[in-house]
């Protein structure tokens, strides 16, 4: 579940009518930079694939998602803004679970944009949790990652 900028904080600063004080932005610029520092420390320790998956996150679209519990497999096909359509690939998934938190900005249809992620390091694996546009909150444990180009629209 995301910690560090929560969905409140990402709707204060990106709706009309819901604007943060200067000092409620100073505290979350903290705490972002806090949690950058906490993630460079942990970066080697995750999937190199999930440290670069992350960095194109921001405003990709998700337009799929295919779980496989037998697998033990989250599937995910996301559309970067600036790139190829690509399926992202949770391995050795123990759970994953979605959070409403009854707050939408601006976006597109479904999911809507993808904005916001957190990873954190678990036992045996990682946490990753993404917000988006619409409000909710993708929260996946797995131990595994990898991405591959969609190609005509199959998943790996």
């Amino acid at each position: 579940m995301i910690q560090w900028i929560t969905m409140q904080d990402w709707a204060g600063v990106n709706s009309r009518g819901r604007g943060h004080n200067a000092k409620t932005l100073v505290s979350m610029e903290q705490r972002r930079d806090a949690y950058w520092r906490r993630f460079d420390e942990m970066k080697g320790r995750l999937p190199e694939a999930l440290v670069k998956a992350d960095s194109l996150l921001h405003d990709a679209r998700l337009a799929e998602v295919q779980s496989n519990s037998e697998k033990q497999e989250l599937r995910l096909l996301v559309k970067p803004c600036d790139g190829k359509a690509q399926w992202w690939v949770f391995t050795g998934v123990r759970n994953h679970r979605w959070i409403n938190h009854r707050l939408q900005l601006p976006g597109p249809d479904g999911f809507g944009d993808m904005g916001y992620s957190e990873i954190r390091l678990t036992s045996g694996g990682f946490a990753m949790a993404i917000l988006f546009s619409s409000g909710l909150e993708l929260v996946v444990n797995a131990r595994g990652f990898r991405r591959t180009h969609a190609g005509h629209g199959k998943a790996p």
